[in-house]
This record gives C-alpha cells, structure tokens and sequence, in this order.
C-alpha cells in the first residue's frame, strides 16, 4: 500500500510542501468559520478556544495523523446556529461560505504567484541559471494553488458535514430541508 508518508523518504521536500500548505489552509479555512461566527454573534468557537491558528485546536492530534499518514485531513470549528439566527436570518449562510472564501483566494494569490515565477523563469532563458530556491518557491506556489483548489471544491460539495452541505440547507425551504437531512 501506497501511504502518502512513503512521500516522506522518496520526496521529503514535497512531503513538507504540502504538509505545511494544507496544515495552513486549513486552519485559515476554519479560523474564517469562527471569525465570521463571532461576527454574527456565536461566541462559540471563541469560548471553545478555536479563535486561533493553532492547528492542534483548529485540526486535532487525530487529524494530523492522518495528514502525515495518509494525506487525509479536516478541521472543525463549532458554530451554535440558535446565535446565529438570533442576530441575522442568514447568517449560516454567510459562516459556511466564509471557509470556502478563504480557499478561493488562497487558490487565486497561489496561481498568481506561480504565474508570475513562470513568466520570471521564462524570462530568464536558461534554465540551468534558474535557482534551487525560485524551483523551491515555484513548486511550492504551484501546490499552495493546487491544494487550495483541491480544498475549494471538495468543501462545496453538497454532502451533509461538509460546508456545501450547510450551504445547501440554508438555502432550502423548512420542507426540503427536512427531507434533505433525512437522507
């Protein structure tokens, strides 16, 4: 079997790449969750101590591991929806969408970057005059826009658990909602 930690002897520099990118995107993923919370008036996730980047509180040991094993990983900030729709009707509409946001514009600074180093190297003409550390940076730009894509897109998808899931109970009726959330 094929663990993404074998990535840790075979590329241990792309192993790092990407645990560091997701570890970061992930906890801006959900600190854009409690932040958007506490606007909306659910002092939850700060009361609970995930106000905060530290991806122990914002990941979990559990979650961790499984990045490092299996390149497999989540976050989760609690979020008290009586708060919220005490303050604004849609507010958990505007939470959900909050993390995903997040994504999309790391997505956009990372594809920006790596833009930018490709337009930069081709310039340079030679590759062999092209750094260690612009392929370093290019490589790790290239992943920061990948990953985050990667987490844009599986975080709209309309499965319960998942922010397009709450996404999509916003948005239905109370009757549809039922039905949805029975299946």
């Amino acid at each position: 079997m094929n663990l993404f930690i074998s990535l840790l002897w075979n590329a241990p520099q792309l192993f790092w790449y990407q645990v560091f990118v997701v570890v970061f995107s992930v906890c801006l993923h959900e600190y854009a969750h409690a932040r958007t919370a506490l606007f909306f008036g659910d002092d939850t996730a700060q009361q609970t101590g995930h106000l905060t980047l530290n991806p122990f509180r914002q990941m979990g040991i559990i979650s961790l591991l499984m990045l490092i094993f299996c390149g497999i990983a989540w976050g989760a900030v609690p979020v008290d929806p009586e708060k919220l729709r005490n303050y604004h009707k849609r507010a958990g509409l505007w939470v959900s969408f909050a993390g995903p946001c997040v994504n999309l514009i790391l997505f956009l600074l990372g594809l920006l970057m790596f833009s930018g180093l490709c337009v930069i190297a081709a310039r340079q003409g030679d590759v062999q005059e092209f750094s260690v550390v612009a392929e370093n940076i290019l490589l790790l730009t290239f992943l920061f826009a990948k990953i985050n894509a990667l987490l844009l897109i599986l975080n709209l998808l309309p499965i319960s658990g998942f922010d397009g899931g709450n996404i999509m109970q916003e948005l239905l009726s109370e009757k549809q909602k039922t039905k949805f959330s029975s299946e």
